[in-house]
């Protein structure tokens, strides 16, 4: 039964059911908050579906969109109204729940704050985790001190610094702490474990002075910050925009991709002497402003979609592994940002998109699989995972309790083995942090189930 699961899903996942891989645009919000800014997704409510959460600068609003299952999104109460100039927005659980809570930032208010989630979508007020950040802008949530508490990470324009607050595991924070300072006006930042010692380094795009840094996290329960050794990854960056994390080789270590506005994407390979090699993305369109890489076609070699922010119409394109840039959409006005997800619940990693001149929120559908292939296909209703999608812990649920410990194998989609752990049925919970982004599959063994997550 384990051998006929494992082929399904294998056979499954190499069928491709149209050449063009992303739909049309899908319109959820025409009227969204003035200047949406900031985009994010995960599952919010109790269901299976993956919601959408956006943050706008001048409207000052935090919005939910719940997916209803059948491609369309409703929005619901506003999670808060008075939150000006949201500039950071990312998803996770703050207080060990297991659900996933909001931590946004406010460049106006100079604070960063996180709103509870009671696990059905309904949000509490502010709590604030702290005030007199100076022009507060990018927000990132990750295990910096290498504990089991997510701790959050917010970018101080004014001060010139990139700093980060301990969480205590209830959702109460230390003072801040300073993890780099080697430029002004940081305006990107991103997590991930770069140098794969097991601790999370941060990537910092500072706009004024146009360089981007590298800060190596040197472990520990009050750990320390160390600048990349060689000096910049890059400098002379007119406009720079965003700077994230991605393997874009495809050599199963982390690039470093930069976007500055005023020239192309490009990214940076760390080399074996310990330097960094620009590689530039061809395009025929200007002012670049985002990008995100994972395996979007699924023929698992990872791809890069590029959003694009110049005068008029702009350009939404995906270079299929390191080919040419195709087109996916030029309708929408100012992409500054967009989150990749499988909202449609068939498999593939659909996008969905924030136009922030035009006040717009869209969807586009991932063709690669059909909608008809659910998750729910590959489950056995003895067990099932969440949250899932995961960006670093996947639970197991059991509708019985296993009286002993039992093995796990995970599966990428060409079927290869990536990883094998024996799970306590009182603790059921793998670490797939390390994991490239991508669709997987779960195989309990000696329990005839496997069950398909997806790892952001």
């Amino acid at each position: 039964m384990k051998r006929i699961l494992l082929i399904a899903f294998i056979l499954a996942f190499s069928i491709h059911l149209n050449a063009q891989l992303f739909s049309s645009k899908k319109t959820i919000n025409s009227s969204t908050g003035n200047l949406p800014s900031v985009i994010d997704s995960g599952k919010i409510d109790n269901d299976s579906f993956v919601d959408i959460i956006i943050g706008t600068t001048y409207g000052s609003t935090i919005e939910w969109y719940k997916n209803n299952g059948n491609g369309t999104f409703t929005l619901q109460t506003l999670v808060t109204n008075s939150l000006t100039g949201v500039l950071g927005l990312d998803l996770a659980d703050i207080d060990g729940d297991n659900d996933l809570d909001i931590i946004a930032s406010a460049y106006f208010a100079a604070k960063v704050v996180w709103y509870e989630n009671d696990g059905n979508g309904n949000f509490s007020s502010e709590k604030v985790i702290a005030t007199g950040i100076g022009e507060a802008g990018a927000v990132k949530v990750g295990r910096i001190d290498n504990n089991t508490t997510n701790d959050v990470v917010v970018a101080s324009g004014s001060a010139g610094q990139v700093i980060w607050f301990s969480n205590n595991g209830s959702g109460s924070f230390t003072n801040a702490q300073v993890i780099g300072s080697d430029g002004d006006t940081p305006r990107s930042i991103d997590l991930a474990d770069f140098n794969n010692d097991g601790t999370i380094d941060v990537v910092v795009g500072f706009f004024t002075t146009r360089n981007v840094e590298l800060y190596e996290n040197q472990g520990g329960s009050s750990p320390s910050f160390t600048r990349n050794a060689t000096g910049s990854i890059s400098s002379g960056n007119s406009n720079l925009n965003e700077v994230s994390f991605g393997d874009v080789d495809n050599d199963t270590k982390l690039d470093i991709i930069k976007v500055n506005k005023n020239g192309n994407a490009s990214w940076y390979k760390k080399e074996l002497n310990g330097s960094f090699t620009e590689n530039t993305l061809s395009t025929s369109f200007s002012s670049p402003a985002t990008a995100r890489v994972a395996d979007y076609d699924d023929d698992s070699t990872n791809d890069i979609i590029v959003g694009y922010a110049a005068s008029g119409m702009d350009a939404l394109t995906w270079y299929d592994n390191s080919g040419p840039e195709s087109l996916i959409d030029n309708t929408q006005d100012d992409i500054n940002q967009f989150t990749i997800n499988d909202f449609d619940g068939d498999g593939d990693l659909d996008i969905a998109t924030i136009s922030q001149q035009q006040n717009d929120l869209n969807w586009f559908e991932n063709l690669t699989y059909a909608s008809s292939l659910s998750t729910s296909e590959l489950n056995i209703n003895a067990f099932s995972v969440y949250p899932n999608p995961t960006k670093d812990v996947l639970n197991l649920k059991f509708s019985y309790n296993p009286a002993d410990a039992f093995e796990v194998v995970v599966y990428n989609v060409i079927g290869k083995k990536v990883m094998t752990q024996t799970l306590n049925p009182t603790n059921a919970k793998l670490d797939v942090s390390h994991l490239n982004k991508g669709v997987y599959l779960l195989n309990i063994k000696d329990y005839n189930t496997s069950i398909k997550f997806i790892k952001q």
